[in-house]
C-alpha cells in the first residue's frame, strides 16, 4: 500500500473511498515464495474488501456500480485479475 499512497490520497481527498491492502506473505518486506505462488489468493482477499463494503459491514455504504481496482507491481496483476484475466506458464 505504500508504494501508491500518493494516489489513494489524492483519490480520498476527492471523497472517493479508497481500501488499500496489503498481502500477508506476498509484499514487499513480507514475501514468502511459498505463499508468493499463490497468485489465486490475492484476488479473494479484494474480493472479502468489496463484499464488506457491499454487505455495510465497514460501516459506510459504496456505490458498487462504481468501484475500481489499480495496484502497483504484483497489485497491477491482481486488479487485472478481478477483471478475468488468467495467467498461463505456457509459452505462445
Amino acid at each position: 500500500m505504500t508504494q501508491i499512497a500518493w494516489m489513494a490520497t489524492a483519490l480520498a481527498e476527492q471523497r472517493y473511498i479508497v481500501a488499500g491492502v496489503n498481502h500477508h506473505g506476498t509484499t514487499s518486506r513480507d514475501s514468502d515464495p511459498h505463499q508468493t505462488v499463490q497468485t489465486w489468493m490475492r484476488p479473494k482477499d479484494i474480493s472479502a474488501i468489496l463484499d464488506a463494503f457491499e454487505t455495510g459491514a465497514t460501516g459506510m455504504s459504496a456505490d458498487m456500480q462504481r468501484v475500481v481496482a489499480s495496484g502497483f507491481s504484483f497489485g497491477g496483476y491482481t486488479a487485472l485479475a478481478m477483471a478475468g484475466t488468467q495467467v498461463s506458464k505456457a509459452n505462445s
